[in-house]
């Protein structure tokens, strides 16, 4: 496991703080249809929107559970001192119910 660690630390990809070295990019126009029309009125932005609430649940965060979950949170571990003095950190648990596994969060606060 510790090689493992050790293979992943040198094939992290260094950081890039120059903004000469980004490559181009565009972004879709909130305002156009997937279809190419324009939103030109009040009322076509909520078909929009729901176009864009799709794409980010496809793309970005995943589907919505249908379901409401039964949710508990345990904090079983906290360091005000954490980082010397400037974060608190804290240990929490997140419990969804007998049928769900936990989530352990490890947490830091400014």
């Amino acid at each position: 496991m510790l090689a493992n660690l050790l293979l992943m630390s040198y094939m992290m990809i260094e950081p890039n703080y120059d903004e000469d070295k980004v490559p181009s990019y565009s972004l879709t126009d909130p305002l156009t249809f997937a279809d190419g029309r324009a939103v030109t009125q009040a009322s076509d932005w909520l078909e929009r929107r729901a176009e864009i609430l799709q794409l980010f649940e496809t793309e970005v965060y995943g589907q919505t559970p249908d379901k409401q979950l039964p949710m508990d949170v345990e904090t079983f571990g906290e360091n005000p001192n954490a980082l010397d003095g400037a974060a608190i950190q804290e240990q929490v648990i997140l419990r969804f119910g007998a049928s769900s596994p936990d989530v352990n969060l490890l947490i830091y606060r400014p």
